[in-house]
């Protein structure tokens, strides 16, 4: 089931009529800078696994993801999903880099869904109706989330996000100080 797995010399990797992939896909390459596979649609789980040194990936098309997509990738920094609509699980964890996520077409996540992505500033989903559980665990430089369609909540909402916390809090007292008025 293993597509590269502990390769040291592979920097790039370009497959454009990729579509589908099974499990352990690009499981720990120590050299991995750019990937690219435009057509794929549709990942199974492990798919980019410890990857120290991935900072491009490109893949407009994706619409399912199972688990473990892009784990533990420190150098990603940016991640655009567009056509994104599902996830499985443990999805995005512990990208230390990961600083801008976007998946405007996503309507359904699992559980464990961008844990532990310690640059993560900002995360936008327009279409994210419902969430499972530990969604945004551990990310205390989040300081924007953008989620207006939210109507179903696991447990472990926003655990540990300071930032983002404080900030909301804010916002609800301002409102509430000039209900009072």
């Amino acid at each position: 089931n293993s597509f590269l797995y502990d390769n040291t010399t592979l920097q790039e990797l370009y497959v454009p009529n990729l579509t589908e992939v099974g499990d352990y896909f690009l499981f720990r390459n120590k050299s991995l800078q750019e990937l690219y596979v435009p057509n794929l649609t549709e990942v199974g789980d492990y798919f980019l696994y410890c990857n120290k040194f991935l900072q491009k990936f490109t893949v407009q098309n994706l619409t399912k993801v199972g688990d473990c997509f892009l784990f533990d990738n420190a150098s990603l920094q940016e991640l655009y999903l567009p056509n994104l609509t599902e996830v499985g699980g443990d999805f995005l964890d512990w990208n230390k880099s990961l600083q801008k996520f976007t998946a405007e077409n996503l309507i359904m996540v699992g559980c464990r869904f961008l844990p532990y992505n310690t640059s993560l500033q900002k995360f936008t989903a327009e279409n994210l109706t419902e969430l499972g559980c530990y969604f945004l665990g551990c990310n205390n430089t989040l300081q924007e989330l953008y989620l207006p369609n939210l109507t179903k909540v696991g447990d472990w909402f926003l655990d540990n996000n300071h930032k983002l916390r404080n900030k909301i809090l804010s916002e609800i007292e301002k409102r509430n100080r000039k209900g009072r008025r």
